[in-house]
């Protein structure tokens, strides 16, 4: 029978009367007790803690052996490691040493005769290592009373020892020798392992055959028959957290730092509900290797501690118990450290920045040197007067439009979103959201300048509380909050607009760098295999780029002409749809390489050669690019990737000067499929036209596109009359509907000029 004590100071007070009467008994040994209870409840500890208990008491000569089974694979093993730790009890002082003899008598064969036959030592091996320990084992092993002699065997669910056998092995110490023996296991895991191997050995038996359940009710029996026949007593042992975090504590190297901050860890611990006690031990380990990595000065800092301390046992639990981050983890808000930051420590245990990082946290940086924000990052817990002179600081800088630095802007209207969720200030949501417009409408031209070099290699698909967009090692306050990621995206938007042009020119610079070298290595490599699938002309401005062409060598100019001729149009490479993108590029080349001839005639006749070549090779590439360019539009609707669409139907600077909409390409397969779009993909698509139409000015391309419309609704027409299917009429009606919507649109520009 199982027994459990209630709650009260001492969990396993009961426990620790019985061991204590159990192993001073006179009498013989006649059965084992079994301490059990889940995995990391504490039962090492427990155990270790009676084993001191119990050598600690003056007038007693106890004998009290611990042995880990562990990782064990033979009963082998088992003495060898009950020899290493009899010496090693005997004589602690001689550390190493004692094993090595415990295990030279094993070997032997001396431990374990001495159990039924004394044999004799040779005394000039032990007198070599320890006199001491020689003359304590040699009073051991002499001594006819065995009733002193306690072993506790950990682990048991642990070991690779087969279980029968182990259990058979410790039997003998019990009915043979009448040792006392205290046995330490998880019983529902060693129940199952013993039932398991069980089915194994009867599996060999009966080779392979299926098992039933009467097979496991006959294990299930065989370890019930075992357990009562060597087990006297079975105890519970109950999980004690404050005992054993104290104790925990106690042990760890920095002790004197974690001890004020316990209740903090006891109430994390509890309130994730976790009950393995390794995992807190766990813990505690991983966070003294987070403390070496810090200053002295952080380390004493008892505002920083008590805040590192909860941020890192809440994560480091959370984590331990659910084996990921917690599904909330983003959005938590209270982190000393960014996410970015805690992710690295807590999942890749990569700590080389966090003595940086926490430099540059307010805990370090004196008051005069802190920004606003700063101030006022941790608001609940200032005074009301300084709360209000801060705050109004921060407010009248907000809506002056103050410039800021864009990471710590993005703090600032933290901040303010929070506070006006709170109800702490007056201002709305809304009014915050249109000042913050402001904001980045005055400022962000100003960003291609100021933030070139540090923006190029942004990683947009980075949190928003830490990546290459907030340098303060601080999370952002509210930014889960629908306001703050609304402003957020403008800026995301601003910022990718500024990065692309940033590319825009270093691209061009790359291009006219590899044109230059007489080596046509670097630009094949260029052009051939690392953007062989990119529109890397789309990003280049034009007139730069001529510009380039006119300074080359004829050699140079060879070279060029060579590579654009095999990348656009050698018919074993046929281009591809996504190539569409360069199409104004190689537009305004044609158009400016053709007025640049008009106007200069005085070239030698290879010069002149080349450039009429290059001309030729703009028209060809060109046409091929037209060629593709229905189905580049209905890749891209197919793909999703409605932000190239948009740009490629709308964008005033190239396409808005451009006819897209006419004969020129697969137009017959444009017409037959456009019928069978989703709906949701022929809404968009509905949206990007009338878009385009809205901010279209060229009459002349508005009246070409209006033809091609009202010439593609009467073909139209024509298919619909072929068709019978309900689904498809639907369809059809649909497309018209969007056809008559845009030739009405069309007609309205053309009357308004």
């Amino acid at each position: 029978m199982t027994e459990t004590s209630n709650p009260n100071p001492d969990k396993n007070q009961h426990i620790t009367e019985y061991l204590e009467y159990y192993i001073n008994q006179e009498e013989p040994a006649d059965s084992a007790i079994l301490l059990t209870g889940s995995w990391g409840c504490g039962k090492t500890y427990y155990i270790d803690q009676f084993i001191d208990k119990i050598k600690s008491k003056d007038g007693q000569q106890k004998y009290i052996f611990k042995i880990s089974l562990f990782g064990l694979k033979t009963t082998a093993d088992l003495d060898d490691q009950i020899g290493q730790e009899i010496c090693y009890s005997l004589e602690v002082g001689l550390g190493h040493g004692a094993r090595v003899i415990g295990k030279a008598l094993t070997a032997a064969g001396t431990v374990w005769n001495l159990l039924d036959t004394p044999i004799k030592i040779k005394q000039d091996k032990l007198q070599k290592s320890s006199e001491n320990l020689s003359k304590k084992l040699e009073k051991f092993l002499f001594d006819k009373n065995k009733n002193n002699i306690t072993f506790v065997f950990d682990d048991l669910e642990r070991t690779d020892i087969p279980l029968k056998e182990l259990l058979g092995h410790i039997n003998a110490f019990v009915e043979r020798d009448h040792l006392k023996v205290i046995l330490i296991a998880n019983e529902d895991e060693l129940t199952k392992e013993f039932i398991q191997q069980e089915q194994t050995e009867e599996k060999e038996i009966s080779e392979a055959k299926a098992y039933i359940s009467e097979d496991d009710l006959k294990n299930r029996e065989t370890y019930k028959k075992f357990k009562e026949k060597v087990i006297g007593k079975t105890f519970e042992v109950q999980s004690d957290l404050n005992k054993v975090l104290f104790y925990f504590i106690d042990q760890h190297p920095y002790n004197d730092l974690i001890s004020p901050y316990h209740n903090i860890i006891e109430f994390i611990y509890t309130k994730h509900h976790i009950q393995n006690l390794r995992q807190l031990k766990q813990s505690l380990d991983d966070f003294r290797y987070l403390l070496d990595h810090l200053d002295e000065n952080h380390r004493q800092s008892s505002n920083f501690l008590k805040d590192l301390i909860s941020n890192f046992f809440d994560l480091k639990l959370a984590i331990l118990k659910h084996h990921s981050l917690p599904d909330d983890f983003n959005q938590q808000t209270n982190l000393i450290y960014p996410t970015e930051v805690w992710k690295r420590i807590l999942l890749k245990n990569d700590y080389s920045e966090v003595k940086e990082i926490t430099n540059q946290l307010s805990y370090f940086i004196p008051e005069d040197e802190q920004p606003l924000w700063m101030k006022l990052y941790d608001f609940q817990t200032l005074d009301d007067h300084i709360f209000d002179t801060l705050s109004k600081q921060l407010l009248h800088n907000f809506n002056t439009l103050k410039e800021e630095d864009y990471y710590e802007y993005f703090h600032t209207i933290g901040l303010i979103i929070r506070w006006s969720e709170l109800k702490l200030i007056s201002e709305t949501t809304e009014e915050i959201e249109q000042t913050a417009q402001r904001y980045l409408e005055k400022y962000s031209p100003q960003w291609l300048e100021k933030y070139c070099l540090k923006w190029i290699n942004i990683r947009f698909d980075s949190s928003i509380d830490f990546n290459d967009n907030n340098k303060t090692n601080h999370g952002y306050i509210s930014s889960s909050n629908p306001t703050f990621i609304k402003i957020w995206n403008l800026f995301h938007q601003k910022q990718k607009e500024i990065i692309d042009k940033i590319k825009q020119i270093e691209l061009g610079v790359d291009i006219s760098i590899y044109m230059k070298q007489d080596d046509i290595t670097s630009l094949q490599t260029f052009l051939w295999h690392e953007n062989n699938n990119q529109p890397v002309f789309s990003r280049i401005n034009p007139t730069d780029f001529l510009e380039a062409i006119y300074k080359l060598t004829n050699k140079q100019l060879y070279n060029f002409n060579y590579v654009i001729y095999h990348r656009y149009l050698d018919t074993r490479y046929p281009i591809a749809d996504y190539m569409t993108l360069e199409l104004h590029f190689w537009n305004q080349i044609g158009i400016k390489l053709a007025d640049y001839l008009k106007q200069n005639q005085k070239f030698g006749v290879i010069k002149q050669f080349q450039l009429n070549r290059l001309l030729k090779y703009t028209s060809d590439i060109i046409q091929n690019i037209n060629n593709h360019k229905y189905m580049f539009i209905t890749n891209l609707l197919k793909s999703e990737e409605l932000n190239k669409l948009e740009q490629y139907l709308c964008d005033d600077n190239q396409y808005g000067q451009l006819t897209i909409f006419d004969k020129q390409g697969d137009i017959a397969n444009f017409k037959r499929n456009l019928p069978f779009y989703t709906e949701e993909e022929l809404v968009y698509l509905n949206k990007t036209l009338i878009k385009r139409y809205n901010n279209l000015k060229n009459i002349n391309i508005i009246k070409e596109e209006l033809a091609f419309w009202q010439n593609f609704i009467q073909d139209l027409q024509k298919n619909k009359n072929e068709i019978d299917e309900d689904e498809d009429e639907e369809s059809y009606t649909a497309v018209t509907s969007i056809v008559k919507n845009i030739i009405k649109k069309l007609k309205e520009k053309i009357d308004q000029q």
